[in-house]
């Protein structure tokens, strides 16, 4: 990845699905505890039978049931982005940031990045709330430095990610790279 970047710092989208319960309860509507079997810090899922999706543990933030679906999650890094964005990347590792502890139960689709300043983070994040069918699942989820009410959005089809494409690529961060460009 690191070859494909031009820049060390910028802000970049993740795109991820959650997938479909794994595991279902014999008893209608009670919870069945799974324990993930992972090096560190392994978060314990429940899944219950009435419903698609994954009831998490993100860090000291609290606990979120995260529909089936897919979710776009809104970062930036002041520095080494290629690395943060290669850690993301990697199914082992400690569980440091909110979007670890969702990134171990998910799939990521894709990644989108570009050269900009920290500001353009909560931008972004304004923008996709935004969107139509943008819902947040769990307040606070990487917005805990600063005043967003989440960096996290959920859209419950994939005929939400074509819009997600257009707002990166016609974003003024877009913009902004090729001024400098």
């Amino acid at each position: 990845m690191r070859s494909i970047l031009q820049f060390n710092s910028g802000v970049y989208l993740l795109i991820c699905n959650v997938p479909a319960c794994l595991a279902r309860t014999n008893l209608p509507g009670a919870f069945h505890s799974f324990q993930k079997q992972r090096q560190r810090q392994a978060p314990t899922l429940h899944y219950k039978k009435s419903t698609n999706g994954l009831e998490i543990q993100i860090g000291k933030l609290g606990r979120a049931f995260f529909p089936e679906g897919f979710y776009v999650y809104v970062g930036s890094a002041q520095r080494s982005l290629a690395q943060r964005l290669e850690r993301h990347l990697r199914k082992e590792k400690a569980l440091h940031w909110h979007i670890d502890y969702l990134l171990h139960h998910a799939e990521i689709l894709s990644i989108y990045a570009q050269k900009a300043s920290k500001e353009w983070e909560c931008r972004l994040s304004r923008r996709l709330a935004g969107l139509e069918g943008a819902r947040v699942v769990m307040r606070g989820f990487g917005s805990s430095d600063c005043g967003c009410m989440s960096h996290l959005y959920f859209f419950p089809s994939r005929f939400h990610l074509p819009k997600i494409d257009h707002l990166f690529q016609s974003s003024r961060v877009n913009k902004e790279k090729k001024s400098h460009g």
